[in-house]
Formats: structure tokens, sequence, C-alpha cells
């Protein structure tokens, strides 16, 4: 095994060389692999996840996105106490090939113990996988999955052993089988974790090996999402090569980092462990830098060589605004697991302080609309004949180049929740917002036109697209949906899928539910209510004006 270079008073490790109560936030709406999610937040396999107790804790803590421990096929004993130290990373000196800690910098500690020890710490630990009966596993699985709340998910990690490969790739999709079973939503091969064996190769080094155990996995369960956990690369090729590996096996998300491989000795040279526990795994503060790497350098590959999966980050979260660090970065969903040990306020900082901004945000947005008047309160006839007490003229954002970037900017969040190749704006008013989104996101864009021109290459669609390319539709006001469902008839006829529906204001007369009952998933910015509730706290509007549109809204309601 080699080594990478330690960095003092930074960070510091030795690698086998490879480079309080919460309830449903409302800033965002996510998804992830086409579940509903909270948050993109959460807490990665730890001693935190290992009971359904514990992730029923967890998961009222605010973490939306939980890992269980990870389970083997079979009763598997954990490692023998003491199985966790506290370390000073500015503590150590090399010594070899091994870094070495005096006794006195080691701090052995528990469970119960580690919140007392602050919030920006490092810890070495030995646990092994230990690992319940089948049955027991099953049922805790089970029970796991009934303590989640509404748009949370439970990703359940696994491990497969065997005397060679074979048995290995087949122990592993009989591991995942008791997940399924137990009513996974998300499987997680770890295919990284240091504490199995001080000489082995670990399993995410060996692209073949990756390949053939995330292909046999999801010959099986094709139908649950597959995500492989992986440790540091030598360098990018090396992550490419297991990137390609995983995603042609079938997996559908990379996570990392795991705990990095240490080898840590006392002041005479004894493994802290013992003989037979060199490897121990190191977490905390330490591993963020590194992990901030690994996921600038992963969204870099998986954005380049055009991959279909998803990015988890864990590695050093200790603080609330290292989540946003991450997602940054371009990570899809953020996990902790020491920080979570160390602050159990830690989620509950980051959803109050996301709910904060992101409804000052959204309050600034509604009143700048309101003040260039592309929010009128007075009586105007509408497109359907009938005249209402309030209209939506989005038109004239094009004069407001900082209000229509904001709306872009807001409505690129929901429209980074879904999967898609292209997008498009309904013609023609939605056409300047869907262009900004495309901008911000970097997305690919069509133009419909409402007619064919008699000159030209008379196209009915401009830009560039093949059929059955996915295309998400943006609009800007909703009142019937007729205009949108025309849009995605015209594509539809030109060979592309459309699934969601993007719209900047529901005016909550039934057009959202129309369109869901033809089959497409809508995402709405604002709904009328929100924004006339926005405006009478802003005393932009009276008591009379808010009653008066809410029973126009409610005496019109469009038939599907």
């Amino acid at each position: 095994m080699s080594f990478l270079k330690i960095k003092f008073n930074t960070y510091f490790y030795m690698v086998a060389i490879v480079a309080v109560h919460h309830t449903a936030p409302t800033y965002a709406h996510y998804t992830l692999f086409g579940y509903p999610l909270n948050s993109p937040i959460g807490i990665s396999a730890c001693p935190l996840t290992g009971t359904a107790q514990k992730i029923r804790e967890v998961a009222r803590r605010g973490y939306d996105v939980i890992t269980h421990k990870t389970i083997r096929s079979n009763f598997h004993a954990a490692h023998p106490s003491p199985n966790m130290f506290v370390v000073d990373a500015t503590a150590i000196t090399k010594n070899g090939k091994n870094y070495t800690f005096h006794k006195k910098d080691l701090r052995s500690l528990s469970i119960d113990t580690i919140a007392d020890c602050g919030d920006d710490i490092s810890i070495i630990n030995s646990f092994g996988i230990d690992s319940k009966n089948s049955s027991q596993t099953i049922e805790d699985i089970k029970e796991s999955k009934n303590a989640l709340l509404p748009g949370q998910l439970l990703i359940v990690s696994i491990y497969g052993s065997g005397k060679n490969r074979q048995e290995q790739i087949e122990d592993f999709v009989k591991t995942a089988g008791l997940a399924v079973a137990g009513g996974a939503d998300i499987l997680e091969a770890n295919f990284s974790c240091p504490n199995v064996g001080d000489d082995q190769t670990f399993i995410y080094q060996d692209p073949a090996l990756v390949h053939d155990i995330c292909n046999a996995i999801h010959q099986e369960y094709s139908n649950i999402p597959l995500i492989v956990k992986v440790g540091l690369f030598e360098d990018v090729e090396s992550m490419k090569a297991i990137f390609h590996a995983a995603y042609n096996g079938g997996a559908r998300g990379i996570c990392g980092i795991n705990t990095i491989p240490v080898c840590v000795v006392d002041a005479i040279g004894n493994p802290v462990f013992g003989q037979d526990r060199k490897i121990s795994g190191l977490s905390g503060a330490a591993l963020f830098d590194v992990a901030l790497a690994f996921v600038q350098r992963a969204a870099k590959i998986i954005n380049e060589e055009n991959l279909d999966l998803k990015l988890f980050a864990t590695g050093g979260v200790t603080c609330w605004q290292q989540f946003d660090q991450l997602m940054a970065a371009g990570a899809d969903i953020v996990q902790c697991a020491t920080g979570a040990l160390l602050n159990e306020k830690l989620a509950g900082d980051y959803h109050d302080n996301h709910t904060a901004r992101n409804h000052a945000q959204r309050t600034d947005l509604i009143k700048r609309l309101f003040h260039i008047g592309a929010i009128k309160l007075e009586n105007i006839l509408l497109k359907s004949g009938v005249v209402s007490p309030i209209y939506f003229d989005m038109r004239v954002t094009i004069s407001h180049p900082t209000i229509l970037k904001q709306i872009a900017q807001q409505l690129a969040q929901l429209v980074s929740c879904c999967t898609f190749d292209l997008i498009c704006g309904v013609p023609y008013a939605a056409l300047p917002i869907a262009t900004g989104v495309a901008i911000i996101g970097d997305y690919p864009m069509i133009m419909p036109r409402k007619e064919t021109k008699s000159h030209g290459t008379r196209k009915l669609i401009e830009g560039v697209y093949q059929k059955d390319m996915v295309c998400a539709v943006i609009e800007d006001v909703a009142t019937t949906g007729s205009s949108i469902l025309e849009t995605i008839r015209v594509l539809e006829e030109h060979g592309l899928v459309v699934r969601d529906i993007f719209i900047v204001v529901d005016r909550e007369q039934n057009a959202v539910n129309t369109m869901e009952e033809h089959g497409y998933h809508v995402h709405a910015l604002f709904t009328i209510t929100e924004i006339l509730q926005t405006l009478l706290a802003e005393h932009l509007i009276t008591h009379k004006q808010f009653a008066t549109v809410k029973q126009f809204c409610s005496a019109n309601q469009i038939k599907a």
C-alpha cells in the first residue's frame, strides 16, 4: 500500500493511493430519482444510522437523505472496544509510512461522549462492518423506513465478502436483496470501507470488479437506484475509469468520500487499535478540504463524460455553510456523519438559514414584480373572455434585466431537480425566462413557434434536438394550461418527450390539475395565494383586494 503526502495544520491522511425536531422546509422543492425530497442534505452510514430508533431521531433533526449503516448478508460482530479516538490534526509526526500520534494526544471516546468534544475535531474509528442476522436486518430496515417523515428517503449501504471475486459479487447481490426486502428506496454499494482488512485492495480501485458488482445488482434489482461509495483517487484518469465502470454496470450515482484509511501508531510504534487492526478510518473536520476537491473533480468528470450520475458528497461537514459549499462545487446531495455526532443542531441550522434567506429572496422578487407592473390589481380581460381582478404581465420584465435574472435564478433551482435533455419556453412570453434559465443552468434550448414561417427553413421548432430527447417546458403564467398543452403537442409530434412543466405563477384555477391529469409533473415557483399573502403582509394591497381575488379564483375554476 502506498501513501499520499501529508498537509500539516490543515488535514492529514495516509491513503491507499487513489487521489431538535424539524418540520419540512418550504424553501425549495427537490426530487431524487423521482422521489420527492424536502431538502438535499442527509446523513451518511454511521453509528447514528445503525438502528430504526436512531434513524427516527436523525430524521426529526432534519436529515432528509438518510443512509442506513452498512449491512452484510449474515451476522458479523463489531471490533472490540476501544474503537474510536479523537485525534489532533496538528499533533502528528511522520514515521516512515505511518503517522504517529503520541498517546497523550489520543482521547478514547464513545458515541455517548463525542458530543462533548466540540464542533471542529477529527476522529479515527475501527468499528468494522458489524451486522445483525438476515431476518433482523430486514426487520430493522422496515422499521427504519416507517420511521421517516414525508419527503425523506432511506438509502441502505451494503457490503459483500467472499473468498474470491465471484463469491463477493454473489454476496453483494444477496445483501442487496435484504435491503430491498426491507423497503430501501436506494441501494449504496460500499466499495471503500477501510475497516475490513489491513492489506486489501479496495473494491473501488478495481474497474472490472466495480462494473461486475454493479451489473449483478442492477440485473437483479433494476427498479431500485444504485449508487456506489468511493474513496480518494490517485489521479483523474483513475476516477474516470471507475465512474464509467459503475455507470456502465447500472449505477445511477457516486458517493464520496468515505473515511480515509490511516495507520496510527503510539509513541513506541504500536498501532493504537492493535496489531490486527492497523488501518482505521479518519473522519471529521480534517476531511473537508479533501472532500471539496473530490467533489469538484467528480462533478467535472460527470459533466465532461456526459454520465447520467447523481453526485453524493460526504466528508468533513461540521457547519451548515459547508453543505452549501459542497453543493456549489457540484454535489446533488450532501451528507454528514461526524458533524451530526458533534452537533445535534447541524441540520436545523441549515434549514433555519435557508428558510429565512429563501423567504427574503422570494418576498423581494414579488415586491419588485408588483412595483414594475408585472402584477396588476385591476380589472383586465383575459384570453378566456373573463374579466379578472388581477393580471400578471411577465413580458414587462424584459425591460428590467435584474428582475428577469431573479426569476430565472429562482426558477433554475426548481429545474435543476429534474432530469432532461433540453428546455423550451412556451411562445412567446416565456421565452426570455426560459433563455435565462438555459444560461444559468447551461442547458440546451429549443424554441417552438406558434406557426410555420412561409420562408427560410420553415421549421416549427428552432434549435438542435433528436427524437426521444426529454424536454422540460417553461411557462410564465398558468391559467387554463391550454397554451402549455398546445406547445407540448407540437414537441411530442416532433418526437420529443415531455415529463416536467415549470411555471412562474400558478393562478390556482385548476390548470395544474389539468396538466397533471394529462400525465405531466408541474412545478410552480409561486402560487397566487403566496403572492397575495406577501403583498398583504407588505401593505401593498388591502384585505378587500385579497378577498376579491381569492373569491374570483375560487369561482372561476377551469374544467379539465
